[in-house]
This record gives structure tokens, sequence and C-alpha cells, in this order.
């Protein structure tokens, strides 16, 4: 991710604030919204409360505005690699049209780190802040998820989601923070309280995919960041990401990328 500005719980104050961008910023812009505004989206202005959020592309028209005394957003202006947006494509994180959700705030709270990363002067903040994206789009998905889920509760009933999703929220997210580590479904089972075959079967209709396709996707997710910002080699890349076997590292990273890490890293810095 190539990122160009980001800013966190921003306030916008003074009468009549408007954004006019008729020919979009020239980067994608994200903004997690925690006051009502109004945006026109192909000539139709939509009225949101607060607790929504936009992501626009690049050449998207960006027109919002509020007739209160202040707007308050998280805002970020960035250019997604191939893989990020494929990501985005796979989650189903919806564009250029805002979207409400229950409660902003665990979004917010990973802008947040993206913003502290940034403005580090850590070596590695280019590879918090990637990483710490991914989060956010995970997370932006699976607060679209609960609220489609809110609307329609033929997926789940209410007995079998309520109580469980807060655990498997926590539990997919340490997924994607340590991809190293050795999670084995008979021990997040147990975490969760439940027998391995009925959590996998919650997982799966919680997050729309399984338990052990989040924890290859974290684990390749990690592995193509390190094969583009350092120069640690293959073996020790698919050490560090839990792999006993390079071999099999290398077969996942082939199947999920189309191409092997030696090529990947190749192309990347050319």
């Amino acid at each position: 991710m190539r990122l160009d500005a980001i800013g966190h719980d921003h306030f916008h104050t003074g009468e009549n604030f408007l954004v006019n961008r008729p020919d979009g910023s020239g980067d994608w812009l994200m903004l997690l919204i925690k006051s009502p505004a109004i945006f026109r989206i192909e000539g139709k202005e939509i009225s949101i409360s607060q607790n929504s959020f936009i992501v626009y592309t690049g050449d998207f028209p960006q027109y919002y505005y509020t007739d209160t005394r202040e707007f308050r957003n998280d805002w970020l202006h960035f250019q997604p690699d191939s893989a990020e947006q494929e990501l985005m494509q796979k989650l189903d994180i919806p564009l250029n049209r805002p979207v409400a959700v229950s409660n902003i705030r665990p979004a917010s709270d990973i802008q947040k780190n993206i913003c502290i990363a940034w403005y580090s002067q850590s070596q590695f903040r280019q590879q918090y802040a990637d990483l710490n994206f991914q989060i956010l789009l995970y997370k932006l998905s699976e607060l679209t998820e609960k609220e489609d889920m809110s609307e329609n509760m033929s997926i789940l009933s209410d007995k079998e989601y309520a109580p469980h999703y807060l655990k498997f929220s926590w539990i997919r997210e340490n997924i994607l923070r340590f991809p190293g580590r050795e999670w084995r479904i008979e021990q997040m089972a147990a975490e969760a309280g439940m027998s391995a075959s009925r959590f996998m079967h919650l997982y799966s209709a919680l997050f729309g995919t399984t338990v052990r396709q989040d924890i290859i996707h974290s684990r390749i997710t990690n592995a193509s960041n390190m094969l583009r910002y350092t120069s640690e080699s293959v073996q020790f890349i698919a050490e560090m990401l839990g792999y006993h076997s390079i071999s099999y590292f290398r077969r996942q990273f082939t199947e999920l990328t189309g191409v092997s890490p030696e090529e990947y890293r190749e192309s990347f810095h050319n």
C-alpha cells in the first residue's frame, strides 16, 4: 500500500463543511465517519448517521457535506496494490457508497494503529502500516457482515450467533496478528468452549470462510510483505510464519499468488 496521508479522529469545524472533488482525489480515500453527514452518490444525496464508512476509488467523484458545525472522521488517502485490491474484492468491501454499521469504533482503533505506525520513526513503519491496513479491511468486512446478519437472521439464529461473535472475532484477529503461531483447531475450539466440529461450523457461518483458509491467507499475506520489504531468506520467512516444511510453504504461496516466493520477490523489486 502506498500511504499518501492519514488522520485519526479529525474534527472539521465551521458552518457548511463541504468536500467537492468532481474527478476524485487521484488516489483512494477511506473515511470512517463519526458524525452525521450527507453524501452525493451518482446525483443522489444520501443522509447518513455516525458509525458509517466509505471507500472511494481514485477517480470516483467525492461530494459530501454537513449542515452542522462539526464533521468528525478518520481519513486515509492511499493507493492499494493488486493484492490488497484482490483482498477487498474477496471480503466484499463496498466501494464508492457509504455503509452504515452499528459501531465504527473497532475499525477506528485499527486506523489509529496505522496512524501511530506511519508517523513513528520505526524502520518497519511500512510493514506495520500494511499489516494493520489488512486487519482494518477484515474488520470492515466483519462489521458489514454483522450488519447484514442483523437484517437477515436466517443465517444464524440469535441464540446461536450472539453469544459467540465477540469471542470468535477476537480469535480471528489474533490469527491475523500472529500468523506464525501453531494454530490448532482443538485448542481454539476449547477456548471458545465447544467441540471442534461446532467451532468450525460457526466460524464458517460467521465469516464466510474456514478457519484454515484464514490461517493460510494470513501467513501468505505476511510472507508477501516480508518478501517485498526485507531481505530475509525464503527459508527464514517460512519458519517465522509457522511452516516446518519449506516445500509446503512454497506450494501454498504459489497456489495463492500464482508465482513462487522467489519469483514474487524478483517481480516486486523489478
